[in-house]
């Protein structure tokens, strides 16, 4: 992540956001990554009980609409992917991966992601 990169919102965003670059750790030398963040299974491991959710790349807009950072920064990450953590009692916790390397993460409330699928996909969601 680049620093430049701004946090709006909750705090909960915020430390969301914060929490992928704390996790952030360097490749093991047996690994063949170029990632500059985690991968997206040492995420996963730091949520052991968050039942996760692969997005389907057509919702992927959606959710960057959703994503609280400088729309220059989302640009510049080029997700192409992302995973949903659902944490018991918690905002959802997404994931942004390229290339299976995490580029960003955000906590939205699950009204907000509903409301998103269903201007989208329309009522049947």
């Amino acid at each position: 992540m680049e620093p430049t990169a701004r946090c709006y919102g909750r705090a909960a965003s915020c430390l969301a956001f914060a929490l992928v670059l704390v996790l952030a750790s360097p490749p093991r030398a047996d690994e063949a990554t170029s990632c500059r963040g985690p991968v997206l299974e040492t995420l996963a491991q730091h949520l052991p009980t968050a039942r996760r959710f692969v997005v389907a790349e057509e919702l992927l807009p959606l959710l960057l609409r959703l994503w609280p950072v400088d729309p220059a920064l989302a640009d510049r990450s080029e997700p192409d992917g992302a995973t949903i953590f659902a944490r018991d009692g918690l905002p959802l916790l997404v994931a942004l991966t390229r290339r299976g390397c995490v580029v960003g993460a955000f906590e939205t409330e699950r009204a907000a992601l509903w409301r998103r699928l269903r201007e989208a996909l329309g009522p049947a969601v």
